[in-house]
């Protein structure tokens, strides 16, 4: 619960954090409840604590940040519990900005 509250309670949360960046591409962020759980749970399984929860977001949410701006009329990204786990089931939309 710690971990999560971690994630997107602060000013500057990670979650806020990955928000702002897809916000300036005009793109909506979502992470869904149970990715946020995912995270936290394999920072605790991998013994990383508040420290690696940064390490495990990037590793599904740098290719992303590198890729979404190619991309034509993106408007959405939202972030699964399965994105987590294996940086699949990432949904983008697509539509007019």
């Amino acid at each position: 619960e710690a971990m999560i509250k971690i994630l997107t309670e602060p000013k500057n949360s990670l979650v806020k954090q990955y928000k702002k960046y897809f916000e300036m591409e005009d793109i909506e962020l979502i992470f869904e409840d149970e990715a946020i759980v995912e995270i936290a749970k394999l920072a605790l399984k991998r013994k990383i604590g508040a420290r690696g929860l940064r390490s495990i977001i990037e590793n599904v949410m740098l290719d992303l940040m590198y890729e979404i701006p190619s991309m034509k009329n993106v408007t959405k990204v939202t972030i699964t519990k399965e994105s987590i786990q294996d940086k699949s089931k990432v949904i983008i939309k697509k539509g007019k900005k």
